[in-house]
Parts: C-alpha cells; structure tokens; sequence
C-alpha cells in the first residue's frame, strides 16, 4: 500500500468515526433532467483536483458550494458538498459538522478514538485579526476578542461593531497596554466554536456595518460626548436582555450591509485565498430577512472586482447593478 493510499484510508477512517460517512471519489453526477437531481446523485465529498475553481468559489450545480473539509496524506484537500441553503444555515457556523448516522459502526469508531492523525482546529490571534482588519478597511482596528475576555450582548452574540465601541472597551484596551486613540472596533467571539471560518466570517460581518454607519476617524476621544458612549452602552445592554429574533426585515442588515458584506468577502480572499470560507458563512438569510449570500453575490455580477480600487464605505453609496437592485424591492 502506497503512501498516499494511506493517507486516503487514514482520512476516510477519521471521516467514519465523526461523522459516519467517508468520502467517495468514485460517485459520478447524475444523469437525470433536472439539475436538482444531478446535484443529489453527485458526491459529497471530492478533492481540488476534480473541482472547478468557479464550485471552490461557491458557485456549483443548483447553487451548491464546496466548503474545505480534509487534507489528504498525499496533502490534497478535499471538499464537502454542502448545497446554498445549507451554507447559510446556524450548522455552517459550527463548521458544517454532521450528526455521526445512526447505523454507524460502533467498532470502527471505537478504534478510531485513539487516531492522532485529525489536523488540530484552525484560529487566528488578535493581532492577525487587526491586520487584516486594518488592509480591508485601510485604517487601524481593534479586535475585541472573547478570548481576551470581552464579552458584548447576550450568549448569542458572535459579534459586535458600533460607532463607539472603542471607547467602551478603552479602559481594558489601556490596562493591556494596547490603547492608542480612536479607531474603529469589533467583537469578534473567537471561542464558539473557534474555528478560523468562523471567525473570519464575523469579522467580515462586522466589518459590512463599519462600511454601512460609519466611523469618525477625526473626532480625538475626548470629544466624544458621555451621554454617546453612555446611550451605547444601554444599547448593547438591551441587545444581552432581549436578543433579537428572526424577523421579516432587519434594518440593521439592510442594503448597503449585503453588498460591503460581499465585497470584504472577496477582498480577503484575494489577500489570502488559503482562508477561504463560503459566503453563506456571512450572514444567516431567513435570521435577517434578507437575500441568501449566494444571491447578492450572484446579482453584484463583476462589481467586486471593478470597483477593488475603492474604500468599500465608499462603495456601498454608489449606484448598484440593477440586478442587486431587485434584489431588495419590496
């Protein structure tokens, strides 16, 4: 047995004892009419060397994307057909794991308990995090992570920007020594579940509201008004008391937040492709009451790229394509 063919066995044995189905290469798409059938009868699971780059991008049959699942032992990675609806469901934020199926067998996991061979969950720290903050909006942040004890609204609050969330978290910011005026400042919650995906797709989400409401980069922090940082305050405190439900429309996520979400998504792929992450990651559609992911970056066409020379604050004021348009007549 080769090398490689072990590292295949390894993985696929990983794969049945988390999950209970291992991937198979050897599938082959469907024949049918329809492509909802031919995306049913394709495989799960397949390695980059048989996918396109327009399906690792997150545009496949019926919609469908292929979110990064293993590295093989010959150091492929292979993906997991996951289809759009899927994608922007709460189970992609927890990184796409599935229940183990019932049939599993209980052997073969038994035995595979005790195998070293998973790749340990992949973060980034703060100051990564600030760094790629800082290259997407071309100005300095702070990342305010839960691992450094942050905690904004309520357990279901992955994260948080406002206008002057700085200035609430300035006197931490000082005691860590990492306080250096006024700059625009996100929670990120990096420890549920803490994956890197995840993580990164808070961030791009909180990155969309910057782009959306804003930040004073002139005012000095003296100058902020008490009662502003104070009514802020109360804000979020309100958020933790009553967290918000899904709802028909959600002002906070409106227009100009689908379309910065999309276009900061894009951006951090092309600074680092090797994080990639699928857009459906960016926001959950039936939470908010808006398009799917998969939507708005279809209707947005090649603006992304187009307009790559511009802030995306800058951006999300211009006039859309009218296909985006469409998207959000009511």
């Amino acid at each position: 047995m080769t090398f490689l063919q072990k590292g295949i066995d390894m993985a696929m044995n990983l794969r049945r004892a988390i999950f209970g189905v291992p991937p198979d290469d050897r599938s082959t798409a469907g024949t049918n009419a329809t492509a909802a059938h031919q995306a049913s009868e394709q495989p799960r699971y397949l390695p980059a060397s048989q996918l396109t780059e327009q399906q690792i991008e997150g545009v496949g049959v019926a919609g469908d994307c292929w979110v990064p699942w293993r590295v093989d032992g010959g150091g492929e990675r292979w993906y997991q057909r996951v289809s759009d609806d899927t994608a922007t469901q709460p189970v992609a934020i927890r990184g796409f794991a599935a229940e183990p199926s019932e049939d599993e067998d209980d052997e073969d996991s038994e035995d595979d308990d005790d195998d070293d061979s998973a790749e340990p969950p992949e973060t980034l720290t703060r100051e990564e995090l600030e760094g790629i903050a800082a290259k997407l909006t071309g100005h300095p942040a702070y990342v305010l992570t839960a691992s450094d004890g942050f905690q904004f609204g309520s357990e279901m609050t992955g994260g948080m920007y406002g206008q002057v969330l700085d200035m609430l978290a300035q006197d931490e910011l000082q005691a860590a020594g990492r306080w250096d005026g006024r700059r625009p400042a996100f929670y990120v919650d990096d420890l549920d579940p803490g994956d890197r995906s995840t993580t990164l797709a808070i961030l791009c989400h909180e990155l969309a509201h910057y782009a959306e409401w804003g930040f004073d980069h002139e005012q000095a922090a003296e100058d902020v008004p008490v009662e502003r940082v104070e009514r802020e305050r109360q804000t979020i405190a309100r958020s933790a008391e009553n967290p918000r439900v899904p709802m028909e429309y959600d002002p906070l996520h409106s227009v100009k937040f689908a379309r910065a979400a999309i276009h900061y998504w894009k951006r951090l792929l092309a600074l680092h492709p090797e994080f990639w992450f699928p857009s459906g990651m960016l926001w959950q559609a039936e939470w908010y009451g808006a398009p799917t992911p998969f939507k708005v970056l279809m209707a947005l066409g090649d603006e992304p790229a187009r307009l790559a020379p511009l802030f995306v604050s800058t951006i999300v004021d211009l006039p859309a394509p009218a296909a985006f348009d469409e998207l959000f007549t009511r």
